[in-house]
């Protein structure tokens, strides 16, 4: 897995239901219908670069199975409700 900009992956998280909160990091949390539903993640400020280490714990945080789906969530095929199926397979949404 290349490295991904922490610019596009940001804007990936925004795009995709994160709210973004800002503190020591940048913190997103997702919500679904106006909750948050417990799935977060967090990109260091001043950080350029996700690499394959920090991208691995972020796909874990985010409840996704494989590096190529978070490939996939960065690059945009991954859809919101591709990513709200996921989720809702692991029981993390119940509707």
């Amino acid at each position: 897995m290349k490295p991904f900009s922490a610019r596009n992956v940001a804007a990936a998280l925004s795009r995709k239901g994160f709210e973004k909160r800002e503190n020591d990091h940048t913190y997103y949390h997702f919500k679904y219908n106006g909750r948050d539903v417990g799935v977060s993640t967090m990109i260091s400020h001043g950080e350029k670069e996700i690499g394959i280490g920090l991208a691995k714990r972020m796909r874990a945080q985010m409840r996704l199975a494989t590096n190529a789906d978070f490939a996939r969530f960065v690059e945009c095929p991954l859809t919101l409700v591709e990513y709200v199926t996921i989720l809702k397979a692991q029981q993390v949404i119940d509707d």
